[in-house]
Parts: structure tokens; C-alpha cells; sequence
């Protein structure tokens, strides 16, 4: 669920670490190729609805099973995890278990140079 990952990265931030991936997000890319005036597609390959509560979003960045949180050195991991719990608590507290709707995307650019 997006809240919970976004307050992760806040707080990962506000750590002092950069928990963004390398190299430039794909929209700003995109941005850069057009002013470029080169040819850019963009194409939605693959879109797909899954039902998560806030308790398995927890879980699964305490376990580290997105990639982002795999380049987070332990130290500022170990700190951030307590912060990240009470702001859930604090935010869903009875609804923990409740299902959310998450839609996602897979998005494919294609640029022609030339």
C-alpha cells in the first residue's frame, strides 16, 4: 500500500540515507527524451489488482522483500523499523487486517534515437 511505503522512505530519508534506486526515474527519462525530440512510446503492458492490509505491507519491508529496501544498510534498517511500526499503528490501528485494493502497473518505454 502506497502510505506505508511512502512514510518508509521518509523516514529512511529523513535517516540521512538516499533510499531512492540508481539512475533516473523512468518518467524523467521520458521527459528528457522528448525535449530531445526523440521518438517515445510508452506502453502499459501488463496491469493487475492485489489485495494487501497494512499488517502484510509491514511485514514484507520488515522482511526486506521489496528491493528497495535491500540496498538500506542494516544499521539505519534496524533504526527505521520501530518508527515505521508506530506510524502504522498509529494510522490503521483496528484496521491492521483490513484488504486494500492495490493496482499496479508494468510499463515499458521504447525511444528511437535517429
Amino acid at each position: 500500500m502506497q502510505p506505508i511505503q511512502d512514510q518508509w522512505r521518509k523516514i529512511i530519508d529523513e535517516q540521512g540515507f538516499d533510499p531512492r534506486r540508481p539512475g533516473a526515474p523512468s518518467h524523467q527519462m521520458v521527459t528528457q527524451y522528448l525535449q530531445q525530440q526523440f521518438k517515445t512510446e510508452q506502453m502499459q503492458a501488463l496491469t493487475w489488482q492485489r489485495q494487501l492490509t497494512p499488517r502484510q505491507v509491514l511485514r514484507d519491508i520488515e522482511l526486506r522483500h521489496f528491493s528497495s529496501t535491500w540496498v538500506i544498510p542494516e544499521p539505519v534498517f534496524a533504526q527505521a523499523i520501530p518508527r515505521l511500526r508506530t506510524w502504522v499503528a498509529e494510522n490503521y490501528g483496528s484496521r491492521m487486517d483490513a484488504v486494500y485494493e492495490q493496482e499496479s502497473h508494468f510499463v515499458i518505454n521504447k525511444t528511437r534515437v535517429g
